[in-house]
């Protein structure tokens, strides 16, 4: 199983649901990686999922040894290859909920700053776990207003387990972008909403950043 970091301890202050959270950050590591700037720009959700697939896999097969005895190596793989291709401002929005409306501009930001680096940690781990025959793209299930559409895989676990994920996908002038994983029916920005609403309603917004960006 993919070692993710605990969330809500014993004391109320953070422990996710381990096996939902760590499928979910095995589904990000898998969409975790770039197109190079010669390649063709991919023009629907499936092919996007495709084409990232097939890179970042291509890549850890190359230096799996590498990044597994140099995290700092892993963390900025991650750092340059998962984020741009993430709609995050979007997902932050989501994950804080109504505090987000309560928040100021500064605590937002810092925030999503924050949500950043720890999805940096949580999916390092993750992307370790990945081969060629991890992922299968299936199809994608478009939204009525054309620029949302969720794309359907199936990840074989290192037991033989095979667990649905699906990637929930937003057109941003011209490019497709993630904004959530569902796995096994789990939505990765609602895990993170109820888990982090716990520690916002207990300790405040300021200190749930200062947490996430802490290394573990």
């Amino acid at each position: 199983m993919i070692g993710c970091p605990a969330l809500l301890g014993a004391a109320g202050k953070l422990r996710p649901r381990r096996i939902v959270a760590c499928l979910i950050g095995l589904g990000m590591a898998i969409f975790a990686c770039a197109i190079s700037a010669d390649t063709i720009e991919p023009e629907t959700p499936e092919e996007t999922i495709q084409m990232m697939t097939d890179n970042v896999l291509a890549y850890i097969e190359w230096d799996r040894e590498g990044l597994e005895k140099d995290r700092a190596r892993l963390d900025a793989l991650i750092a340059e290859q998962v984020l741009p291709n993430f709609e995050f401002k979007y997902a932050s929005r989501l994950v804080l909920g109504k505090h987000w409306k309560t928040a100021t501009a500064e605590q937002r930001e810092a925030f999503a700053e924050a949500f950043a680096i720890y999805l940096v940690r949580v999916y390092g781990d993750a992307l370790l776990q990945v081969n060629r025959d991890t992922l299968t793209v299936l199809d994608a299930v478009d939204a009525p207003d054309g620029v949302k559409a969720t794309v359907k895989s199936r990840i074989v676990m290192t037991d033989g387990t095979v667990v649905p994920v699906d990637f929930r996908m937003v057109q941003i002038q011209g490019y497709w972008k993630i904004w959530d994983v569902i796995a096994r029916g789990v939505s990765y920005v609602r895990t993170y909403r109820a888990d982090f609403g716990v520690v916002i309603a207990n300790d405040g917004i300021d200190y749930l950043s200062e947490f996430l960006r802490t290394p573990k």
